[in-house]
């Protein structure tokens, strides 16, 4: 599986849960309603987090296990397990974050595959290292450090 792939999988999974997203009366009238509910019935919505996302109380058990899988630990087995995966995974985010001209470009890039709190005095290797990554992926990390920086010109 490339990493690509598994984000497509990560994302067809979510787009599966009976999530929907409002930003206005109009939007969350037209949600309760695809659901056969009225305005009355906003009792029985949950919102997911400050994200606009709303689901119905009776998905909760649904939507709960989709946000308690550990993922965390997913990825880092997927990571770990090729070094293919490994670099492009990494380059990816490193392209997402625009990593050669953010200042938290590490921490930004990091905290895609684990949980890490930000310092200052941290970098790529330093979040990885913490996360329980082994030596190899930690050089690998920065390789596609060095590689996307000389991409850039930076």
């Amino acid at each position: 599986m490339t990493y690509r792939e598994y984000q497509n999988m990560r994302q067809k999974g979510f787009n599966a849960l009976p999530v929907f997203f409002a930003f206005s009366n109009k939007q969350l009238e037209e949600g309760l309603s695809e659901r056969g509910l009225t305005m009355d019935d906003i009792g029985q919505l949950i919102r997911l987090g400050d994200t606009g996302g709303f689901f119905l109380r009776k998905d909760k058990p649904l939507i709960d296990a989709w946000f308690n899988k550990d993922y965390n630990k997913e990825i880092k087995d997927l990571i770990e397990s090729s070094d293919d995966f490994a670099h492009e995974a990494f380059s990816y985010e490193m392209a997402n974050h625009e990593y050669p001209i953010n200042w938290e470009g590490d921490y930004d890039v990091c905290s895609i595959f684990g949980n890490c709190e930000f310092s200052e005095e941290k970098d790529g290797a330093d979040y990885l290292r913490d996360m329980g990554y082994s030596e190899n992926i930690v050089s690998i990390y920065r390789e596609e450090a060095r590689a996307i920086c000389r991409e850039f010109d930076y």
